[in-house]
């Protein structure tokens, strides 16, 4: 977070806790109602969706959550998402020119094939929204696919790039890849292979 706390989510069963580090070296934790999943923060709130799909902001601080109707980046710029039947549904209201798009999933190998899948997102502090997208194409549901965009604060979408499949023998089903630090320019992509963590730092179209 901003002030230096690191943050993370726990989950069993229908109760969620937030692990707390500060950089004095404190480590506790606040629970929290229900089960919200984690998607990103802007460095003060957290941003989740309830059980019911709901947008919800965080306070990582006091554990208080409240419905919201869009989450925020590092530079406060308002903007929400989600996979649709047709595809990434992606609104950013205070862009330099206002957007509201479906960038259409699909997969590389047979671009006449819808994909589906999960989004992990992370801002950063020039005003960029960086997506790492996981899935798999409906013709093959065996094959995982992964694939990096970011959204400008222009509000223009880079092209996807594709990514290697995250999962490994080591890691074969890790709830989050996607991450960076508070005020920093670059996010970073980790994968756990069989010979350790490799961790990638992504750039805009790179």
């Amino acid at each position: 977070m901003a002030n230096g706390t690191f943050v993370a989510f726990g989950y069993h069963d229908d109760e969620t806790a937030i692990l707390r580090a500060t950089p004095a070296g404190i480590i506790d934790q606040v629970l929290l109602a229900g089960t919200p999943g984690a998607r990103t923060d802007d460095g003060s709130l957290v941003f989740a969706f309830d059980g019911g799909g709901t947008p919800t902001a965080i306070d990582p601080i006091t554990g208080t959550q409240a419905p919201v109707e869009w989450f925020l980046t590092q530079t406060g710029a308002r903007y929400r998402f989600g996979v649709t039947d047709t595809g990434l549904h992606i609104e950013l209201p205070d862009a330099a020119v206002p957007v509201e798009r479906i960038v259409p999933l699909v997969a590389a190998s047979d671009p006449t094939a819808q994909a589906f899948g999960s989004i992990e997102v992370t801002t950063t502090a020039d005003g960029r929204i960086h997506l790492f997208i996981v899935g798999a194409s409906e013709v093959d549901e065996s094959v995982q696919l992964a694939g990096y965009t970011a959204i400008l604060p222009d509000g223009t979408v880079t092209a996807m790039v594709p990514i290697q499949d995250p999962f490994t023998p080591s890691d074969p089903g890790s709830p989050a890849h996607l991450g960076g630090a508070f005020a920093a320019e670059q996010p970073w992509l980790i994968i756990v292979d069989t010979d350790g963590f490799h961790v990638y730092g992504l750039a805009a179209g790179e």
